[in-house]
């Protein structure tokens, strides 16, 4: 069914479950991001007010649509002249994070559509590969390719609002860090990535 559904509009995704056997609502199908929902993600409104109208309506929380914008990348179908119109992932994004939402933001100015069938479901456990990578270079490389995502379809005042979100952002998020391991490994990483969002902010550009 997902074949025939890639086949027919380009693009298709089935339903994402956790190891417990739930839905991963919010993380199968996403909105395309706009700069107002990469800030709230970035100041940690989202994970403390999940239900505010900008997340419910980026994750789609509370629908079951049929057509979506973004099918997460752990399970996502596509036909072969999507990646060949496309061509293929852009590797700015390497080496993880936000190539799927761009594969599939170029896929829909292409015309093609995604299919989401609820009714298929597989078990996804997820971050296997990226678990091994050390806690500040995953933080590092997340807010890396987020910014070449905004830097690349946001215009330049959505991009840099993005900018000074990730650097506000990054202040609570390596306290709560560094409570929770007793390092001040994770204050290094905040200046890091506080330096990457002014480098960005400054230059206008991604990477």
């Amino acid at each position: 069914e997902l074949v025939e559904a890639a086949k027919q509009c380009g693009m298709s995704a089935g339903r994402l479950d956790g190891v417990d056997g739930r839905p991963q609502d919010g993380f199968a199908i996403r909105r395309f991001p706009t700069a107002a929902t990469l800030a709230f993600e970035l100041l940690g409104i989202n994970r403390l007010w999940p239900g505010n109208p900008v997340n419910r309506r980026y994750r789609y929380l509370g629908e079951t649509p049929h057509l979506v914008d973004q099918p997460a990348g752990a399970f996502l179908f596509f036909d072969r002249r999507v990646w060949d119109e496309v061509g293929g992932f852009d590797e700015r994004f390497h080496p993880v994070w936000f190539e799927d939402v761009d594969f599939s933001h170029r896929a829909a100015d292409a015309g093609f559509q995604a299919r989401y069938i609820a009714e298929v479901g597989v078990e996804h456990t997820g971050g296997h590969s990226v678990g091994q990578v050390n806690p500040g270079c995953r933080a590092m490389y997340w807010y890396a390719s987020l910014l070449s995502y905004a830097a690349k379809h946001f215009r330049p005042l959505g991009f840099r609002v993005v900018c000074v979100a990730a650097a506000l952002g990054a202040v609570p998020r390596s306290v709560v860090e560094m409570v929770r391991t007793g390092s001040v490994g994770p204050a290094v990483t905040c200046c890091k990535l506080i330096h990457l969002a002014g480098q960005r902010w400054w230059s206008g550009q991604g990477r």
